[in-house]
């Protein structure tokens, strides 16, 4: 166990172990950890038009890395994509029916993972870690000077 005052390197570690669990659980069905939070993503948004572009800033991710990770998922048919008739630079991001057993079983493994995360939290500790965790992420893409 690393030292409980070494933060950066807990977040890490907790990152990449759930990380490798999410991927054994995705295995199955052929997708990885990014590829599961796209279609989660999706799926949280699926009465709504989504745009790659969209997709892209809310991962903070790189505009090749979101053009090769929607080809990936629209090979395996997972989602679709189409141009925006309002905005032809735009292109909609859409799932589709094949989908559906991947999402079932990834909200399940959600609340698993949740379940097994936070065990031993009360309701209000719960709470105020989201808080924490918000605030160190927000913490870390502050401009700040301290950050050359």
């Amino acid at each position: 166990m690393p030292d409980k005052h070494d933060t950066g390197l807990l977040i890490q570690l907790i990152g990449k172990e759930l990380d490798r669990k999410i991927n054994q659980e995705l295995e199955p069905f052929g997708i990885t950890t990014k590829q599961g939070r796209f279609l989660g993503y999706l799926n949280e948004r699926r009465s709504e038009t989504v745009s790659q572009r969209e997709i892209q800033e809310h991962f903070e991710i790189s505009h090749p890395t979101t053009v090769g990770i929607i080809k990936r998922l629209e090979e395996k048919k997972l989602i679709a994509t189409r141009m925006d008739e309002k905005d032809k630079r735009n292109k909609i991001v859409e799932l589709t029916p094949e989908e559906e057993k991947i999402h079932r079983r990834m909200k399940d493994f959600k609340e698993e993972a949740d379940g097994v995360l936070l065990t031993g939290f009360t309701d209000e500790e719960k709470e105020t870690l989201s808080v924490l965790l918000e605030r160190v992420y927000r913490n870390l893409n502050k401009d700040s000077e301290h950050w050359k």
